[in-house]
């Protein structure tokens, strides 16, 4: 038998097939909402990390940083003093701690900064006791900052710093992000490429390189080295609260009357034998 043709000529579409059954058209299902992204525990013990991250001067890790602190948890960027003229938008104590060359220096002569560097002909610097109070708390840090910073807070905190360089597509793509900002003057562009390759040199000191072709996909490139390098165990105190915390959730999930106990197969295991 052949199908039936509807009144069009063609096959019966299925809502004309459930209004001649009396069946109702079902309900469109709605989207289901996007779940939170959730983050991994770290298993450190007690202190956090420091994130820095160096690129050459429009290099967006600026933008990078800002997107990240937004979308992570227990993550703080680090405010950096500068000497230089702040810049049309930009806020103190929010892009950057605007003072004074004598305040700088008497900052740095008082061992308030834990790093500093003059690039550019301006002075930049981190101050010591924000960013250390921080990491004992068990917050993790992410500072902008330039090869000069990173080989000064890599001597300084050892593993407790992680360096990551944004490296522009090209050498090109740089000029041409340099051009739109329209912040600078065709000789102060001309030699802040120079820096930039001077900069690319210094690159084997870093522990990653993250391409930034596109804000989104870098801020998420960059994200995942932060997750990973939270699960990394750094020392034996590392280990012990790793151990604690699985022997805690071990202890919760056991039955009351089998707690304390050892069994054969637990000794086995212990020697690393499959059964």
């Amino acid at each position: 038998m052949s199908p039936r043709r509807s009144r069009r000529g063609g096959l019966p579409q299925p809502q004309e097939e459930r209004r001649r059954s009396g069946q109702t058209a079902a309900a469109p299902v709605p989207p289901r909402p996007a779940q939170p992204r959730e983050e991994p525990a770290a298993v450190r013990h007690g202190r956090g990390v420091a994130f820095v991250v160096s690129s050459p001067s429009g290099g967006g890790k600026t933008t990078v940083v800002r997107a990240l602190v937004d979308s992570m948890s227990g993550l703080r960027r680090s405010i950096s003093v500068t000497t230089r003229m702040r810049r049309p938008g930009e806020r103190s104590r929010v892009d950057y701690r605007f003072v004074s060359r004598p305040t700088f220096l008497r900052l740095r002569e008082d061992g308030k900064l834990l790093e500093w560097a003059q690039v550019h002909r301006a002075e930049y610097g981190t101050l010591r006791e924000p960013l250390l109070q921080a990491l004992a708390a068990g917050t993790d840090v992410i500072l902008s900052l330039d090869v000069q910073g990173a080989r000064a807070v890599r001597r300084q905190l050892k593993d407790r710093a992680v360096l990551i360089f944004l490296l522009p597509p090209s050498l090109q793509a740089l000029k041409a992000r340099l051009v739109r900002r329209r912040t600078e003057s065709p000789d102060a562009i001309a030699q802040r490429l120079s820096a930039a390759q001077k900069e690319l040199r210094r690159l084997a000191t870093y522990d990653y390189a993250v391409v930034n072709r596109r804000v989104e996909q870098a801020v998420e490139d960059v994200r995942a080295i932060v997750l990973a390098e939270r699960l990394r165990l750094r020392s034996g105190a590392d280990v012990f609260a790793a151990t604690k915390k699985f022997s805690a959730a071990a202890s919760a999930n056991e039955p009351p009357q089998h707690r304390g106990r050892s069994t054969k197969h637990d000794d086995a295991d212990s020697d690393g034998r499959a059964h």
